[in-house]
């Protein structure tokens, strides 16, 4: 889980640093989302597809596993990376304001 948790981050950086200019002619703010929600999505899914993620049970039950696995996976990511960037963002104001500036 740590491997595709890892992934997930690497390829939502290179998914935005690469194709982000391709992404905004879309035009529309949700499937840009769905566009940068996918990618990492299904690449987390193969990950998981290809290990050992439970094989004692039925294809169907493993698939329907792997979807909500690889979707609270990619969900957590983009969470941490959207508190960090919050984080970051509010020390760099509180250090300002400390520092005397507005």
């Amino acid at each position: 889980m740590v491997t595709t948790g890892i992934a997930s981050f690497l390829i939502l950086v290179l998914e935005y640093s690469t194709i982000r200019t391709m992404v905004a002619r879309i035009g529309n703010w949700w499937a840009e989302g769905l566009v940068y929600a996918v990618i990492p999505a299904a690449i987390t899914f193969l990950i998981l597809q290809r290990s050992c993620w439970h094989r004692e049970v039925s294809p169907a039950r493993q698939t329907c596993s792997l979807v909500a696995t690889s979707s609270a996976i990619v969900g957590s990511v983009i969470m941490l990376m959207g508190g960090t960037v919050a984080l970051v963002w509010f020390l760099a104001v509180a250090l300002r304001i400390c520092a005397g500036g507005r």
